[in-house]
């Protein structure tokens, strides 16, 4: 089973392309974490992660879903985490948070995918070239990827970044504890389409519609920061912080050729 946190489609288009690579089911993590249930694993089932990293951690929405298996016997677990650069130590974060359950994480890669996140100074969207090479270049790492999960191997192909250790934990922690929330998310009401296609894309149910038909974030900390709101609004009337002249990017809009 995979299982798959995406924003702007990075994650869900590789955990998708994995899911029919292997014929395994395919399952996203933010319903699961909403249901709160204990989530049962059969017997020897594959398990599959796939997520972004948020600030070179795991979102704090896939560790709480890993807290919530409940596994018996021996799995085969791999994770892809996808990322503008590097990751950090966020694999490392994941591991433990796994071997609290009693899993092993067999298998660990790094997918480096076009950059979504634009919410402070100096961070962009990639231009379409650096955007196209990134995409093809990830499709044919996926390629490998998926042969080593198949034989179901025990392999590392991480891209950490220089000083990992740094980048998770002198700058993503204060990062994820203080920069993950919904409170700077504003829209441009004269630019709202009222299409509502900023609240069926949150992955965690974070955004409802006001009775003018304009977004409404809940402000009750469920926010990823995920950023899917932002980049799939087709009038670009949703700004957080220093996004109002930024670019907007989906996997959909450029796929591999």
């Amino acid at each position: 089973m995979i299982f798959y946190f995406s924003g702007a489609g990075n994650s869900r288009w590789a955990a998708e392309t994995i899911s029919v690579a292997l014929g395994d089911t395919l399952c996203t993590i933010g319903d699961k974490v909403l249901k709160g249930d204990t989530i049962d694993i059969k017997d020897g089932e594959r398990i599959g992660i796939v997520c972004p990293v948020h600030g070179w951690m795991p979102p704090m929405i896939v560790r709480k879903f890993v807290s919530l298996l409940h596994a018996k016997g021996k799995h085969y677990c791999f994770c892809v985490m996808t990322a503008g650069d590097s990751i950090g130590e966020a694999m490392h974060i994941l591991k433990n948070d796994m071997e609290m359950v009693g899993l092993t994480l067999d298998a660990a890669f790094t997918l480096i995918m076009p950059e979504s996140y634009v919410c402070l100074p100096f961070f962009y969207t990639d231009k379409p070239l650096k955007e196209q090479c990134k995409i093809e270049r990830a499709t044919r790492d996926l390629i490998q990827y998926i042969e080593d999960i198949k034989k179901e191997k025990s392999v590392k192909h991480l891209k950490k970044g220089f000083f990992p250790i740094i980048l998770t934990y002198v700058l993503g922690i204060p990062f994820n504890r203080m920069l993950i929330t919904d409170k700077p998310f504003r829209v441009d009401t004269e630019r709202c389409l009222h299409c509502g296609l900023c609240a069926k894309v949150c992955p965690v149910g974070n955004i409802v519609m006001r009775s003018d038909s304009t977004p409404m974030w809940k402000r009750c900390g469920l926010c990823t920061n995920c950023m899917a709101c932002y980049h799939h609004c087709p009038a670009h009337a949703i700004n957080h912080w220093t996004t109002k002249n930024k670019g907007q990017y989906t996997f959909k809009n450029n796929k591999p050729k």
